[in-house]
């Protein structure tokens, strides 16, 4: 019998870097950034809300909706700070603002 992590939908507004030679559009390398934290278990809405380039990379405000897989005891709560605690472990993660946090079950 498999293990199923607890999942919990997101929506977060995210300050994110990224790399100026990276392939695709600048939504593509955000939702690529976003993808790469452990943590995050599918991207299903990305949108840039402002962009401050500099010599190697943009850091890309982005407003995410995102499906987490939630890592934790019986006893700890997946609140606000715990996701926003998640999200900044990612590389290139720079800020985090947890906007709602909500129970999605397992996953089908």
């Amino acid at each position: 019998m498999a293990i199923q992590m607890p999942r919990v939908g997101v929506t977060a507004d995210l300050r994110v870097q990224v790399p100026r030679n990276d392939q695709g559009t600048l939504v593509d390398g955000a939702q690529s950034v976003v993808e790469r934290v452990d943590a995050v278990d599918a991207v299903e809405d990305l949108g840039v809300t402002a962009v401050r380039p500099d010599l190697n990379t943009v850091h890309t405000d982005v407003r995410v909706d995102l499906t987490l897989a939630a890592d934790r005891d019986a006893d700890t709560e997946i609140d606000a700070d715990h996701v926003a605690e998640t999200l900044r472990e990612g590389f290139g993660v720079q800020r985090v603002d947890v906007r709602d946090v909500r129970d999605v079950g397992p996953p089908h």
